[in-house]
């Protein structure tokens, strides 16, 4: 039985710009926050301003540090009957989905993921839980054109 794993690839220009958007919605959302809490509480609006601009410049390589770790975690193995999806940081999920149960494959690439040469790749598989579906995605593999080729082969061999 062979095995094929596929690691999720991590770039650091991309992560950066992921980072720095969500720290800048945080900082507006605590700037509303902040101004009401100083208004509230009389103080001037300089020092809440400044303790922001830290909280910023402080959040952004957090959040990068946190996203690598879980690109470093996953791990997608392909088998001949099966495929095993290993992600999470804070939170381990493991998924074993037979490749006969797999009922639609989806392979998804936006302009940036386009520039960087990664893509995600979505799998529908039938299960017996009540939910009735498992969905898996391969997020920020290289190369995701080919992998899907090579899954949609094997699916349409089964």
């Amino acid at each position: 039985m062979s095995v094929y794993i596929i690691k999720p690839k991590f770039v650091w220009w991309l992560e950066s710009i992921y980072a720095i958007i969500q720290a800048t919605l945080l900082i507006i959302f605590l700037f509303i926050i902040a101004g009401t809490i100083s208004n509230m509480l009389y103080l001037r609006i300089n020092w809440c301003l400044i303790m922001l601009e830290m909280l910023w410049i402080i959040f952004i390589p957090i959040l990068i540090f946190f996203s690598k770790k879980c690109i470093e975690k996953a791990s997608y193995k392909i088998y001949s009957d099966k495929i095993e999806f290993e992600d999470g940081f804070f939170i381990h999920k493991r998924v074993s989905v037979e490749i006969k149960d797999i009922e639609q494959i989806y392979y998804s690439q936006t302009f940036i993921q386009k520039i960087a040469d990664i893509g995600t790749i979505s799998l529908v598989a039938a299960s017996n839980i009540e939910e009735g579906y498992t969905r898996l995605k391969f997020r920020d593999i290289e190369s995701p054109g080919i992998i899907y080729e090579n899954l949609k082969k094997m699916c349409d061999n089964r």
